[in-house]
């Protein structure tokens, strides 16, 4: 089963958002866990989510990458990517472009906050006349 079927469509727009909607934000760790076999199916499940509602280029070689990957289930019923080395075998390249863009979810981004963004601007001020 290719893992991103159907999510993924070159040129989709974008929505005007944080990221994406509420009801598609982030799993908490712990579901995560439960969910993907390791690391690398957690990335690419959250950018599968991700390519739901956000943007891609309509570039042919990084749309290749995110089709061709295979995924199956380890024993625990956890989601578990096709190895590179098993893609290889089936004659395919390894999806770099979309290992690229997969390590872009490996971690939440934080939310931005202008009054936080301001608080640090008044501290550099301060710290700036210190310093002169």
């Amino acid at each position: 089963m290719k893992f991103l079927k159907g999510a993924v469509s070159a040129g989709a727009s974008a929505r005007d958002e944080n990221f994406a909607p509420a009801d598609r934000r982030r799993t908490d760790a712990s579901d995560a866990a439960a969910r993907y076999a390791n690391k690398r199916a957690e990335m690419w499940g959250f950018m599968k989510e991700w390519c739901k509602a956000g943007c891609l280029p309509d570039d042919r070689e990084l749309i290749a990458d995110l089709k061709a990957v295979d995924y199956g289930y380890d024993a625990s019923d956890a989601i578990l990517l096709e190895r590179k080395d098993d893609m290889k075998r089936r004659g395919l390249a390894s999806p770099d472009d979309g290992d690229a863009l997969a390590l872009t979810f490996a971690y939440p981004v934080a939310q931005h906050s202008e009054a936080e963004e301001r608080r640090f601007e008044e501290l550099l001020r301060g710290l700036r006349r210190r310093v002169v």
